[in-house]
Order: structure tokens, then C-alpha cells, then sequence
């Protein structure tokens, strides 16, 4: 059972009773993820929509935790790409070395590419050439990378896309059911909006 936060701000004006808390509970976090970050969100999204009766609160209770899923959703996303770059540079590396590589080398070019993505992991200076390298003639500024990265994380996208669009169609019903409300729901939807433009580069890690 969530316990109500006592480190609220002090120009905080508005403060929800412990019936909220209790509905609201805690989402299970993963590995890195800073709970007063969900705090922090939930204080923020309270702040602008003052629910006044139960009804908009099981409401603001709902809204808060499609939030904060469509921000984890879209930060996994973030680390996936980051990842599938890392992977889809060393890949490309390979291929580039296999193709100058004599028959039966490839445990050569294995090795050449393990120095070269090293090169590429721990040396900026080297990263951009190796970068330009790789990217030379692929139409784009970074078009190999990236396709190669999206070849070889497109079920990892496509379950991230399709999550992602489920929470933001359940977050849309949300606001078609509380449309009679009209004040409560342009509360509820710029809480949201603001949440989900602000706080994804303030969970990012640094």
C-alpha cells in the first residue's frame, strides 16, 4: 500500500487525501529506475488536474499509471536503439572485414573487427571516422547504421510500437469518457501532454 509522500514541495498547493494513495499504489520498477521519479510525476499530474470527488480521482489514478507505462515504453525504446546501434556497428564491421577476408578467414576477420569496435566504443576520435566509414555511399548520413540497427531489432520495435500504441489508445478512452467533464478533462490532458513531453528527457540517463 503506497504510503502518502512527505517530501513534497513546499509551494505545492494542492494535496490529495490518503484514499488516493491507497488506489494508486506503486508500479513495480525495474533495475535503474528511480522511484521518485514516478513521485515526482504523480505530484506534477496532481498539481494540474485537482481531481474534486471520487470519481475523478479513480480516473486521475488511471491517467497517472498510462502515463508513466507510455514514458517506460518509450525510454525502452530509446535503450533498445542505443543498443541496436552498438550491435549493428560491430555487425557492419564484420561484414566489411569478411568481405576483404580470403576463404577460411573468418576467424581473421572475427578478430579484426573486436579491435575495430573497440576502437569504435572507446575513441571519439575514431567512432566518427569509423562511423563515416561505414556509412559511406548508403544514401544517408547515418542510413546504414540505422537500417542495420532496425534489421536486427524489428520484432523488438514492433512489440515496442504496438505496446506503445495500446497505452496511448486506453489513455485516449480515458479522455472520451471524461469528456462530459469538460474542465476535469482538459486538466487530465494537458497533466498528460506535459508529463509526456518533459519528464522522458529528465529519466533519460545521463
Amino acid at each position: 500500500m503506497a504510503e502518502q509522500p512527505n517530501n513534497i514541495p513546499k509551494n505545492q498547493k494542492f494535496s490529495a487525501p490518503q484514499m488516493f494513495y491507497d488506489l494508486l499504489g506503486s508500479p513495480a520498477f525495474g533495475p535503474g529506475e528511480d522511484p521518485n521519479l514516478f513521485c515526482v510525476l504523480v505530484e506534477q499530474m496532481l498539481e494540474t488536474i485537482r481531481p474534486k470527488d471520487f470519481v475523478e480521482y479513480l480516473y486521475t489514478v488511471d491517467l497517472i499509471n498510462l502515463t508513466w507505462e507510455l514514458i517506460r515504453l518509450r525510454l525502452i525504446k530509446e535503450a533498445v536503439k542505443a543498443q541496436g546501434r552498438s550491435v549493428a556497428v560491430e555487425a557492419l564491421l564484420f561484414r566489411e572485414y569478411l568481405s576483404d577476408a580470403p576463404v577460411g578467414a573468418e576467424q581473421f576477420a572475427r578478430v579484426q573487427t573486436k579491435a575495430e569496435y573497440k576502437n569504435w566504443r572507446l575513441d571519439t576520435g575514431k567512432r566518427e571516422k569509423i562511423e563515416a566509414r561505414l556509412n559511406k555511399g548508403s544514401g544517408g548520413d547515418d542510413f546504414a547504421i540505422m537500417a542495420q540497427s532496425y534489421i536486427l531489432n524489428q520484432s523488438m520495435f514492433d512489440a515496442l510500437d504496438k505496446s506503445i500504441a495500446f497505452a496511448q489508445h486506453r489513455r485516449m478512452l480515458i479522455f472520451r469518457e471524461i469528456d462530459g467533464r469538460r474542465e476535469f478533462a482538459k486538466r487530465c490532458r494537458r497533466a498528460s501532454d506535459e508529463a509526456l513531453a518533459n519528464n522522458i528527457p529528465k529519466l533519460l540517463p545521463t
